[in-house]
Protein backbone atom coordinates (compact mmCIF):
# COMPACT_ATOMS: atom_id res chain seq x y z
CA UNK A 1 0.00 0.00 0.00
CA UNK A 2 2.76 2.46 0.94
CA UNK A 3 4.59 1.70 -2.31
CA UNK A 4 1.50 2.53 -4.36
CA UNK A 5 -0.05 5.60 -2.73
CA UNK A 6 3.04 7.08 -1.10
CA UNK A 7 3.96 7.51 2.55
CA UNK A 8 2.23 10.88 3.09
CA UNK A 9 -1.20 9.75 1.98
CA UNK A 10 -0.86 6.45 3.80
CA UNK A 11 0.18 8.03 7.09
CA UNK A 12 -2.73 10.48 6.98
CA UNK A 13 -5.17 7.66 6.38
CA UNK A 14 -3.95 5.89 9.52
CA UNK A 15 -5.05 8.79 11.71
CA UNK A 16 -8.70 7.83 11.16
CA UNK A 17 -9.82 6.72 14.59
CA UNK A 18 -13.33 8.07 14.83
CA UNK A 19 -15.75 5.33 15.85
CA UNK A 20 -18.20 6.16 13.05
CA UNK A 21 -15.41 6.05 10.47
CA UNK A 22 -14.35 2.65 11.74
CA UNK A 23 -17.81 1.32 10.92
CA UNK A 24 -16.97 1.79 7.25
CA UNK A 25 -13.23 1.09 7.07
CA UNK A 26 -10.51 -0.85 8.82
CA UNK A 27 -7.06 0.69 9.35
CA UNK A 28 -4.26 -1.80 9.89
CA UNK A 29 -0.51 -1.96 9.62
CA UNK A 30 -0.70 -2.96 5.96
CA UNK A 31 -3.35 -0.59 4.65
CA UNK A 32 -6.83 0.89 4.82
CA UNK A 33 -9.68 -1.42 3.87
CA UNK A 34 -13.01 0.20 3.03
CA UNK A 35 -15.81 -2.22 3.82
CA UNK A 36 -18.20 -0.92 1.14
CA UNK A 37 -17.36 -0.20 -2.48
CA UNK A 38 -20.30 2.20 -2.68
CA UNK A 39 -19.04 4.08 0.36
CA UNK A 40 -15.53 4.19 -1.10
CA UNK A 41 -16.84 5.76 -4.30
CA UNK A 42 -18.94 8.23 -2.31
CA UNK A 43 -15.92 9.28 -0.27
CA UNK A 44 -13.80 9.83 -3.35
CA UNK A 45 -16.49 11.85 -5.12
CA UNK A 46 -17.70 13.95 -2.21
CA UNK A 47 -14.85 14.45 0.24
CA UNK A 48 -11.92 15.57 -1.92
CA UNK A 49 -11.28 18.23 -4.51
CA UNK A 50 -10.86 16.75 -7.98
CA UNK A 51 -7.38 18.22 -8.32
CA UNK A 52 -6.19 16.64 -5.08
CA UNK A 53 -7.87 13.34 -5.89
CA UNK A 54 -6.56 13.02 -9.43
CA UNK A 55 -3.13 14.18 -8.33
CA UNK A 56 -3.02 11.28 -5.89
CA UNK A 57 -4.23 8.85 -8.55
CA UNK A 58 -1.64 10.04 -11.06
CA UNK A 59 1.04 9.47 -8.39
CA UNK A 60 -0.34 5.98 -7.86
CA UNK A 61 -0.12 5.36 -11.60
CA UNK A 62 3.49 6.49 -11.76
CA UNK A 63 4.39 4.27 -8.81
CA UNK A 64 2.58 1.32 -10.36
CA UNK A 65 4.34 1.83 -13.70
CA UNK A 66 7.72 1.86 -11.96
CA UNK A 67 6.90 -1.48 -10.36
CA UNK A 68 5.47 -3.25 -13.42
CA UNK A 69 8.81 -4.79 -14.40
CA UNK A 70 8.87 -6.84 -11.20
CA UNK A 71 5.19 -7.19 -10.36
CA UNK A 72 2.50 -8.40 -12.76
CA UNK A 73 -0.25 -7.23 -10.41
CA UNK A 74 1.07 -3.68 -10.61
CA UNK A 75 0.71 -3.85 -14.38
CA UNK A 76 -3.00 -4.52 -14.00
CA UNK A 77 -3.30 -1.72 -11.45
CA UNK A 78 -1.56 0.71 -13.82
CA UNK A 79 -3.95 -0.32 -16.59
CA UNK A 80 -6.97 0.25 -14.36
CA UNK A 81 -5.70 3.70 -13.43
CA UNK A 82 -5.74 4.59 -17.13
CA UNK A 83 -9.29 3.29 -17.57
CA UNK A 84 -11.88 5.97 -18.32
CA UNK A 85 -14.76 4.19 -16.59
CA UNK A 86 -12.76 4.00 -13.37
CA UNK A 87 -11.68 7.65 -13.46
CA UNK A 88 -15.14 8.91 -14.36
CA UNK A 89 -16.69 6.90 -11.53
CA UNK A 90 -14.71 8.72 -8.84
CA UNK A 91 -14.77 12.26 -10.21
CA UNK A 92 -16.47 14.79 -7.92
CA UNK A 93 -19.48 16.61 -9.41
CA UNK A 94 -18.67 19.75 -11.38
CA UNK A 95 -15.79 20.67 -13.69
CA UNK A 96 -15.83 17.19 -15.18
CA UNK A 97 -14.29 18.18 -18.52
CA UNK A 98 -11.40 20.08 -16.95
CA UNK A 99 -10.69 17.27 -14.50
CA UNK A 100 -10.72 14.54 -17.16
CA UNK A 101 -8.46 16.37 -19.57
CA UNK A 102 -6.09 17.49 -16.81
CA UNK A 103 -5.71 13.90 -15.60
CA UNK A 104 -5.05 12.36 -18.99
CA UNK A 105 -2.71 15.18 -19.97
CA UNK A 106 -0.82 14.64 -16.71
CA UNK A 107 -0.33 10.89 -17.13
CA UNK A 108 0.32 11.25 -20.87
CA UNK A 109 3.83 12.33 -19.88
CA UNK A 110 4.49 8.93 -18.31
CA UNK A 111 6.57 6.95 -20.78
CA UNK A 112 4.53 3.79 -20.39
CA UNK A 113 1.36 5.70 -21.30
CA UNK A 114 2.89 7.32 -24.37
CA UNK A 115 3.74 3.87 -25.76
CA UNK A 116 0.53 2.16 -24.68
CA UNK A 117 -2.37 1.74 -27.10
CA UNK A 118 -4.72 1.15 -24.15
CA UNK A 119 -3.94 4.59 -22.72
CA UNK A 120 -4.72 6.34 -26.02
CA UNK A 121 -7.93 4.33 -26.36
CA UNK A 122 -9.04 5.42 -22.90
CA UNK A 123 -8.18 9.05 -23.62
CA UNK A 124 -10.21 8.78 -26.83
CA UNK A 125 -13.17 7.41 -24.86
CA UNK A 126 -12.89 10.33 -22.46
CA UNK A 127 -13.01 12.78 -25.36
CA UNK A 128 -15.96 10.93 -26.91
CA UNK A 129 -17.84 11.35 -23.64
CA UNK A 130 -17.24 15.10 -23.98
CA UNK A 131 -18.35 15.16 -27.66
CA UNK A 132 -14.87 16.33 -28.67
CA UNK A 133 -14.70 14.22 -31.79
CA UNK A 134 -11.64 15.65 -33.52
CA UNK A 135 -9.48 14.91 -30.49
CA UNK A 136 -11.09 11.48 -30.09
CA UNK A 137 -10.29 10.63 -33.72
CA UNK A 138 -6.65 11.64 -33.27
CA UNK A 139 -6.27 9.48 -30.17
CA UNK A 140 -7.98 6.51 -31.81
CA UNK A 141 -5.56 6.82 -34.73
CA UNK A 142 -2.66 6.81 -32.26
CA UNK A 143 -4.08 3.72 -30.55
CA UNK A 144 -4.35 1.93 -33.90
CA UNK A 145 -0.80 2.93 -34.85
CA UNK A 146 0.65 1.50 -31.63
CA UNK A 147 -1.51 -1.63 -31.75
CA UNK A 148 -0.41 -2.48 -35.29
CA UNK A 149 3.18 -2.64 -34.11
CA UNK A 150 2.28 -5.58 -31.87
CA UNK A 151 2.19 -8.88 -33.84
CA UNK A 152 -1.23 -10.52 -33.70
CA UNK A 153 -2.79 -7.77 -31.59
CA UNK A 154 -6.61 -7.86 -31.59
CA UNK A 155 -7.92 -4.34 -32.17
CA UNK A 156 -11.51 -5.15 -31.24
CA UNK A 157 -11.65 -2.63 -28.39
CA UNK A 158 -10.37 0.13 -30.66
CA UNK A 159 -12.70 -1.00 -33.45
CA UNK A 160 -15.71 -0.71 -31.14
CA UNK A 161 -14.87 2.82 -30.13
CA UNK A 162 -14.04 3.81 -33.70
CA UNK A 163 -17.46 2.59 -34.82
CA UNK A 164 -18.99 4.56 -31.97
CA UNK A 165 -16.98 7.61 -33.03
CA UNK A 166 -18.24 7.32 -36.61
CA UNK A 167 -21.90 7.16 -35.60
CA UNK A 168 -21.74 9.84 -32.91
CA UNK A 169 -19.64 12.27 -34.93
CA UNK A 170 -21.96 12.06 -37.94
CA UNK A 171 -25.00 12.62 -35.70
CA UNK A 172 -23.43 15.43 -33.69
CA UNK A 173 -22.33 17.28 -36.84
CA UNK A 174 -25.57 16.40 -38.68
CA UNK A 175 -23.55 15.15 -41.65
CA UNK A 176 -26.45 14.03 -43.83
CA UNK A 177 -24.42 13.84 -47.04
CA UNK A 178 -22.09 11.20 -45.59
CA UNK A 179 -24.44 9.63 -43.06
CA UNK A 180 -25.07 6.43 -45.02
CA UNK A 181 -21.44 5.78 -45.98
CA UNK A 182 -20.41 6.47 -42.38
CA UNK A 183 -22.94 3.95 -41.14
CA UNK A 184 -21.64 1.38 -43.66
CA UNK A 185 -18.11 1.77 -42.27
CA UNK A 186 -19.29 1.44 -38.67
CA UNK A 187 -21.50 -1.53 -39.49
CA UNK A 188 -18.62 -3.33 -41.22
CA UNK A 189 -16.47 -3.04 -38.09
CA UNK A 190 -19.24 -4.22 -35.78
CA UNK A 191 -20.43 -7.15 -37.90
CA UNK A 192 -16.86 -8.38 -38.27
CA UNK A 193 -16.58 -8.55 -34.50
CA UNK A 194 -19.97 -10.14 -34.00
CA UNK A 195 -19.02 -12.95 -36.37
CA UNK A 196 -15.53 -13.54 -34.99
CA UNK A 197 -15.98 -12.72 -31.30
CA UNK A 198 -18.74 -14.90 -29.93
CA UNK A 199 -17.88 -13.95 -26.35
CA UNK A 200 -18.01 -10.18 -26.77
CA UNK A 201 -21.02 -8.02 -25.92
CA UNK A 202 -19.41 -4.66 -26.74
CA UNK A 203 -20.25 -4.48 -30.47
CA UNK A 204 -23.90 -4.97 -29.59
CA UNK A 205 -23.68 -2.08 -27.17
CA UNK A 206 -22.51 0.19 -30.00
CA UNK A 207 -25.05 -1.23 -32.46
CA UNK A 208 -27.84 -0.21 -30.07
CA UNK A 209 -27.33 3.30 -31.45
CA UNK A 210 -28.63 2.22 -34.88
CA UNK A 211 -32.21 3.03 -33.90
CA UNK A 212 -31.40 6.63 -33.00
CA UNK A 213 -29.20 6.90 -36.08
CA UNK A 214 -31.95 5.93 -38.55
CA UNK A 215 -34.42 8.18 -36.75
CA UNK A 216 -32.00 11.07 -37.18
CA UNK A 217 -30.96 10.46 -40.80
CA UNK A 218 -33.58 8.14 -42.27
CA UNK A 219 -35.66 10.84 -43.94
CA UNK A 220 -32.67 11.80 -46.12
CA UNK A 221 -31.95 8.21 -47.29
CA UNK A 222 -33.48 6.55 -50.32
CA UNK A 223 -35.42 3.31 -50.08
CA UNK A 224 -32.46 1.11 -51.05
CA UNK A 225 -30.32 2.63 -48.34
CA UNK A 226 -33.06 2.10 -45.78
CA UNK A 227 -33.48 -1.46 -47.01
CA UNK A 228 -29.76 -2.12 -46.57
CA UNK A 229 -29.88 -0.65 -43.09
CA UNK A 230 -32.86 -2.70 -42.01
CA UNK A 231 -31.36 -5.88 -43.45
CA UNK A 232 -28.21 -5.24 -41.43
CA UNK A 233 -30.37 -4.93 -38.32
CA UNK A 234 -31.83 -8.34 -39.14
CA UNK A 235 -28.30 -9.72 -39.41
CA UNK A 236 -27.40 -8.39 -35.97
CA UNK A 237 -30.57 -9.87 -34.48
CA UNK A 238 -29.73 -13.17 -36.17
CA UNK A 239 -26.26 -13.14 -34.65
CA UNK A 240 -27.76 -12.64 -31.22
CA UNK A 241 -29.70 -15.85 -31.76
CA UNK A 242 -26.43 -17.78 -32.14
CA UNK A 243 -24.84 -16.53 -28.92
CA UNK A 244 -24.35 -18.59 -25.79
CA UNK A 245 -27.24 -18.13 -23.38
CA UNK A 246 -25.28 -16.11 -20.82
CA UNK A 247 -24.05 -13.65 -23.45
CA UNK A 248 -27.43 -13.38 -25.18
CA UNK A 249 -28.89 -12.44 -21.80
CA UNK A 250 -26.36 -9.66 -21.22
CA UNK A 251 -28.13 -6.29 -20.73
CA UNK A 252 -26.22 -4.64 -23.60
CA UNK A 253 -27.17 -7.46 -25.97
CA UNK A 254 -30.80 -7.40 -24.88
CA UNK A 255 -30.91 -3.61 -25.24
CA UNK A 256 -29.50 -3.92 -28.75
CA UNK A 257 -32.03 -6.58 -29.72
CA UNK A 258 -34.95 -4.55 -28.40
CA UNK A 259 -33.81 -1.40 -30.22
CA UNK A 260 -33.14 -3.09 -33.55
CA UNK A 261 -36.37 -5.07 -33.56
CA UNK A 262 -38.21 -1.75 -33.92
CA UNK A 263 -36.39 -0.91 -37.18
CA UNK A 264 -35.54 -4.32 -38.70
CA UNK A 265 -37.53 -6.18 -41.37
CA UNK A 266 -40.22 -8.48 -39.94
CA UNK A 267 -39.37 -11.01 -42.69
CA UNK A 268 -37.22 -11.38 -45.81
CA UNK A 269 -40.18 -11.16 -48.18
CA UNK A 270 -41.04 -7.69 -46.99
CA UNK A 271 -37.44 -6.61 -47.58
CA UNK A 272 -37.47 -7.85 -51.17
CA UNK A 273 -40.77 -6.19 -52.03
CA UNK A 274 -39.68 -2.96 -50.40
CA UNK A 275 -36.48 -2.69 -52.44
CA UNK A 276 -38.34 -3.23 -55.71
CA UNK A 277 -41.51 -1.39 -54.72
CA UNK A 278 -42.59 2.20 -54.86
CA UNK A 279 -41.59 5.00 -52.59
CA UNK A 280 -45.10 4.84 -51.11
CA UNK A 281 -43.81 2.04 -48.90
CA UNK A 282 -41.95 4.68 -46.95
CA UNK A 283 -43.94 6.92 -44.67
CA UNK A 284 -42.66 9.52 -42.30
CA UNK A 285 -44.37 10.04 -39.00
CA UNK A 286 -43.65 13.24 -37.16
CA UNK A 287 -44.66 13.73 -33.57
CA UNK A 288 -45.47 17.08 -32.01
CA UNK A 289 -42.68 19.57 -32.40
CA UNK A 290 -40.39 19.57 -29.44
CA UNK A 291 -36.79 19.26 -28.46
CA UNK A 292 -36.93 15.55 -27.74
CA UNK A 293 -39.13 14.46 -30.64
CA UNK A 294 -37.48 12.82 -33.63
CA UNK A 295 -38.64 11.78 -37.06
CA UNK A 296 -39.30 8.07 -37.17
CA UNK A 297 -38.99 6.16 -40.42
CA UNK A 298 -41.16 3.07 -40.72
CA UNK A 299 -42.47 0.89 -43.53
CA UNK A 300 -46.11 0.36 -44.35
CA UNK A 301 -46.38 -3.40 -43.94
Amino acid sequence: MVDLVGADIYNKSRTASHEQAQEFCVVSGVGVLVKSGVFAQFMLRQMWDSGVLLGAISSMLRNAVCATADDEEMRYIARDLMRFSMIEGILPPGRRREALIAYYEEIKCVGECQRNQFFWLQYAIARLSLHEYDAARNYLDTAYSLARKIPGFNTRQIDNQYARYLLENATYSNDRARSFSVWLDANKLLLMQMRKEKDNHYPYRVASAYKDYIEHFGESWDRRQIAAFRSACNTVIGNIGTLERHLAAHPHVQQCKAALQTVAWPNVGVAASYVSGSVENLIQLRGPTGRNNRTRIIARL
